[in-house]
């Protein structure tokens, strides 16, 4: 549907989401929060999805969350803003920030233009981040009084280590632009805004022909990272048999033995 605040389009296994909020450069409404976390689950759950490519409409990834479509009607009390935070922030937005974070497939942030406030968290949240030239990453938070909210203090310290995260998060203007994430290690190498569909649909591609499983329990020790090699070496352990068990090991072996692409089932 054209008006939806997600649209959702497959393509192969290849699924492509876009924030579609247009008239406010894709600001994140409760709705949108509600459709990309029900399609981040969908896509856990479906094994025909292999990867999944995150996107804006109209030039822009998400300038953050709609504040004039959740303040329109509401009590401007304090009281009032301090239930909105629990309503559409922390019952709304969250979930949708923890299925994406949680997703077990690769998930790509396709970026044009801005990713501001929840619009940054969301792209931190995805496991690669393609940019044009134009693009930047932005808290915003600080400029409104709020604080940075959708896990954006952890998600900044993670990619960047404390002191970077907080001069970046402490300053209300700062702007993280595509030049300087890449330097960063936070985006792949900036490109031309023609290319961002071509470009990230090969880069998920690639991903999708990754092993599922694989994939999956790389992403989970990734995302609970241990607390020393020896710890590692011990929570790889279990996966590391699992996947030499299965069918995708023997069709990797059997395909390198024979010199032809593999082709992974995620059994």
């Amino acid at each position: 549907m054209p008006d939806a605040p997600l649209l959702e389009e497959r393509r192969g296994p290849l699924l492509w989401l876009t924030l579609h909020n247009p008239a406010r450069r894709n600001a994140l409404s409760v709705e949108m929060a509600d459709a990309l976390g029900a399609a981040a689950r969908r896509a856990a759950e479906d094994p025909t999805v292999r990867a999944v490519v995150l996107t804006g409409a109209a030039g822009h990834f998400c300038s953050g969350a709609d504040l004039a479509a959740a303040i329109a009607g509401g009590d401007p009390s304090p009281e009032g803003r301090r239930s909105l935070g629990q309503t559409s922030l922390v019952d709304r937005f969250h979930p949708a920030l923890r299925a994406l974070w949680q997703l077990p497939k690769p998930t790509i942030a396709a970026m044009a233009g801005a990713a501001v406030g929840f619009g940054m968290s969301i792209a931190l949240a995805c496991d690669v981040r393609l940019m044009t030239e134009e693009a930047y990453l932005g808290t915003g938070f600080l400029k409104l009084g709020l604080f940075p909210d959708g896990g954006a203090l952890y998600l900044l310290e993670r990619h960047l280590g404390l002191s970077r995260a907080l001069e970046i998060a402490l300053d209300p203007e700062r702007r993280l632009v595509a030049r300087e994430a890449h330097a960063l290690g936070l985006a792949l190498p900036p490109i031309a805004g023609t290319l961002l569909e071509p470009e990230a649909t090969k880069l998920a591609e690639r991903l999708a022909a990754a092993p599922p499983l694989v994939v999956r329990e790389a992403k989970r020790l990734l995302q609970a990272p241990p607390r020393s090699f020896e710890e590692a070496l011990v929570r790889e352990a279990e996966p590391v048999k699992d996947c030499l068990a299965s069918e995708d090991a023997a069709e990797g072996l059997t395909a390198f033995f024979e010199k032809r692409p593999p082709k992974f089932s995620g059994r």
